[in-house]
Parts: C-alpha cells; structure tokens; sequence
C-alpha cells in the first residue's frame, strides 16, 4: 500500500517543463512567493511505533522553477521549521513540532552571519527519531542556533546544534527543546548530522558529527577539506521528562477564545506567573507575526489579529520556564 503524506502540487514534474504559477495553491502567510511548492527537504525519516503506527520527521522547503532554459531550480535555505505527520493525519495535514529557538526571548529569530549549505535543506534538518518501550517518541535534529555569540569568525556563518525534543502522547503534542551541546562549549561548535538509536532507554544515545566551521567541503560554501569528530552522547530521560511534564500540566489549562476568530481572541490560562512572561505568535511558515510581553500574576490575554491574513497560526504562551503552544484559525 501506499499513502501521499504531502502532495507536490505538480505531478511528476521535470526541471524546465515549466508550470502555470496560478495555479499552485498560494497562501501569503505560508509561501515565500507565489508559484512557490511546499515539500520536503532532500532527507527525512520514519519510526514505527509498538502498535505499528507509522511517524515521518522532515525539515520544510519551498521549490520553484521560473527560469526554463537552465537546468536548475529554486529552493529557500532559510526555511524553517520541523514537520510531523502519523497515519493518523490526512494527506497534506502536517503539524509543525519544532522551529529555530529565540534564544533571547525578543521576538525575532537573529541571524547575525549567513547560513552555511547542507545540501538541500533549511535551517532546522536532519530529523531522526527513536521511541522507548512505553511508547514515547523522542526526534533529534540540526538548527540553526540564534546570536552574535553563535558566529564562526572564518566563514562568517551561524553554527547549528543538535536539539531533542519528545512526545508522551503519541505524537499529539512535543515539549521544549533542548540543545544537547556542552554550553561552555557552545559558542565554537558546528554540530550536524545527528543519529538517534531507534530503541531509547533510560537514555536517549545520539551521535553526531563536531566541526569549527560551519559548512560542507563537496558542495555550497566548499570548505578547505579537514578533519572532524564523531562525538556520542547519552541524555538522560530524566531531563527530557521533567520538561515534559511541565508543559503537559500547563497546555490543559490554556485555552483560545473565540477560536476560530477573525478580529480579535483571547489568551486565558489559569495558572497566575510570578516570573517573566511572554506571548508569540508563528504563522503557518514559522515566522514570528506577534510578540508581546505579559505582566506576571495575569491570567488573559487579548490579541488582536484583524489585520492577520486568513490561515493556521501558533499561539505560544511563555510562563516562566514553561510553556505551552496553541493552535489559532484566522478566518
């Protein structure tokens, strides 16, 4: 048997054939340009769950061919943004799980220097996943880490770092990121190409390849060819867990209301905050749309998203170390 998880809008097509733009479905909160084809990185993977369930990981792209005479086509290696889908879900249903993390919580995602090549992908790649006995999915993957801090002074170019983050429930909802790199470290390592083994223990065992120098030497910036490692690392899933159970704790008391809206909706929560809050919005691509500051001790928000063009957004509410994401629908 076969099952489409996401549908290219043009079948079968061949570079330089040429397509009718207008014809592609278009969304301006969701595509680059128009003409514009959302698919899948060139990777991705899949796990099997214990009752035989099927989970695909994928970084998300956009291709386009505009030119028809040289031999080429467009992708965006800006792109961000995780992608899920389970056999659960309908073709071309998928949920965002993961994005490029705002490291010092203002709003925006600050890339400081350009964005090394690993073939073709976007600035969160890489997926692989693993699954413990008791059902919870675990996916590792390379992005993009935010700062100045986060710099190669050679190439000029933002490191990654291999993040993790787990579902408890099957695949419903994902917890927090963690970055798995050492941080007194951190601010001169390229981490890429993680590798989770399928089966996960009391730990989660990754290993993945360190570099300095963001970048590959076959394709893209071609790097002067040199020597890197292949490092292992255990993360307990003890750490994971307890960054689980928080979020759980908190998504059941968040709620949007009217949802869908098309002015105006609330945030409500019921749990008061005694330390710095904050409330984003990402529309359907992974961009930041809204930030907003919130005093500590409140337990509403009212949002305003009139001038929001009709779509799927991401509410995610901040609570301290915590926090939970909720989905919004513009209409």
């Amino acid at each position: 048997t076969k099952t489409i998880v996401s549908d290219l809008p043009v079948d079968k097509y061949n570079i330089d054939d040429g397509y009718n733009i207008n014809e592609i479905p278009y969304d301006e909160s969701f595509h680059p340009v128009q003409g514009s084809m959302f698919t899948t990185e060139a990777g991705g993977s899949v796990i099997v769950d214990n009752e035989g369930k099927s989970h695909i990981f994928f970084g998300r792209m956009f291709v386009m061919d505009t030119v028809l005479t040289d031999g080429i086509y467009i992708f965006y290696p800006g792109t961000a943004g995780i992608a899920y889908w389970n056999e659960s879900y309908e073709t071309d249903s998928i949920a965002l799980i993961a994005n490029v993390e705002d490291l010092n919580g203002n709003g925006v995602i600050d890339i400081d220097a350009g964005i090394a090549r690993y073939g073709v992908s976007g600035i969160t790649s890489q997926t692989s996943p693993g699954i413990d006995d008791d059902g919870n999915l675990y996916l590792a993957y390379a992005a993009i880490t935010e700062g100045a801090e986060f710099v190669d002074p050679a190439d000029g170019q933002q490191y990654r770092h291999i993040y993790v983050v787990k579902s408890s429930d099957n695949g419903e909802t994902w917890g927090a990121p963690i970055n798995i790199i050492d941080p007194d470290n951190a601010s001169f390592i390229e981490a890429v190409y993680p590798h989770m083994a399928k089966r996960v223990d009391d730990q989660v065992h990754i290993i993945y390849q360190r570099d300095f120098r963001p970048g590959i030497a076959v394709i893209g910036d071609e790097d002067p060819y040199g020597d890197n490692d292949i490092i292992y690392f255990g993360l307990d899933v003890e750490d994971i867990l307890s960054t689980i159970d928080n979020v759980s704790r908190l998504s059941a008391n968040v709620k949007l209301a009217p949802n869908p809206a098309c002015s105006q909706t609330n945030v409500i929560w019921e749990t008061p905050n005694t330390e710095p809050t904050s409330l984003i919005i990402y529309n359907g691509s992974g961009q930041i749309v809204l930030s907003k500051q919130i005093q500590s001790n409140q337990t509403r928000y009212e949002i305003s998203i009139e001038d929001f063009p009709k779509g799927i957004y991401f509410v995610r509410l901040n609570l301290g170390n915590h926090f939970v994401v909720e989905k919004l629908v513009k209409i």
